[in-house]
This record gives C-alpha cells, structure tokens and sequence, in this order.
C-alpha cells in the first residue's frame, strides 16, 4: 500500500513539473487525445508561434478522427515551415480521413525528407502503391500508410548506419525520429 501511494505521489509530482508540451505527449502516448488536444491548446495559448505543439495538436485531432481541424493545423504548420515532412504526411492523411482522397495522395506525392532519402523514397512508393488500391478501406489506407512510415525511418536508419560504417556520411545515423524535433 505504501509502496504504490509512494509511486502514485511520485508520478504526481513528476507530472506537475512537466511541460505542457510533455504532458501531451504523455497523454498521447495513453491515447488519450482529448486530454493532449486540451494540453496543445494550452501551450498553442502561450505560445501561438510553437510549431512542435501545433504539430502535435493536429497529430491528435487527426488520431481522434478530427480531420478537418487536424487538416488546418497542417496547413498553418505549412505556412510557417514550407516542406515540413511531418505535417505534409499528416495534412495527406487527414484530407483522405474525411474523403478527399485524391487531394490526400497528390500531397503526399509532395512528400519531402531532405534528411531521410532512403525513408522519402519509401515513403513515396507506399503513397503510389496505396493510391492504387482505390477499393481499400479509409481505416486501412491510414493505418497502412502510417505503418510504411515507420517501416520507411526504420529503413533510414539502417541505411544511415551503413553509410556511417562503409565511411560515408548518413543523414541521422543512431537517432530515429517518429515525431517532429
């Protein structure tokens, strides 16, 4: 009993240190994406300029099925970082998600990693090969295509990894990244 009140306080105080920021993460790592839409509005609230928070609060409005706010705050993130590999891929999803499929596969058509040419070009095959399949289920496409992405940085790294060993010099090497820096 004392054990676990201890780990409860301990959490408590760890996430009342915690950065807005991080606590959305946490909550988004919970799937709790009311909480994380309401935790990235706060920090969007102090800090309207905050791309990583927008960024993420479009991430949980388009996990919670709320494309066309997700959709916006793709596009805003755009204007501010033109190219963004993150909110393209995003903006892509959320545009199918509510229907526009075409218009979803012609920006992921535009997708861009200038760090990860291994991972767009993976990237960039999956879009072509989902786009084909025009009878797949909206679920199925969004989840497939999430799961290319994860497939595409894993390959990334291994690619940066090689370049690394054979002397070359890879794009990331050691680090991976799922969410934006």
């Amino acid at each position: 009993m004392r054990t676990t009140l201890f780990a409860v306080l301990a959490v408590l105080i760890l996430v009342a240190g915690c950065s807005l920021k991080t606590q959305g993460g946490m909550a988004m790592s919970r799937r709790d994406y009311p909480r994380a839409i309401e935790l990235y509005t706060q920090a969007m609230t102090e800090d309207p300029s905050d791309m990583f928070a927008k960024r993420k609060l479009g991430q949980a409005l388009f996990y919670k099925g709320d494309y066309a706010p997700a959709e916006t705050q793709f596009r805003e993130s755009l204007v501010k970082i033109p190219n963004d590999w993150f909110s393209t891929f995003y903006l892509g999803l959320s545009l199918i998600g509510r229907g526009e499929r075409d218009q979803g596969f012609d920006v992921l058509a535009g997708y861009k990693n200038l760090w990860g040419h291994e991972e767009q070009r993976l990237v960039l095959e999956a879009v072509a090969s989902f786009r084909a399949k025009t009878e797949m289920p909206v679920p199925e496409v969004l989840s497939g295509l999430e799961q290319a992405l994860a497939k595409a940085q894993d390959a990334q790294v291994q690619y940066d990894r090689d370049s690394a060993s054979d002397g070359g010099i890879g794009g990331r090497n050691e680090v991976k990244y799922l969410t934006p820096m």
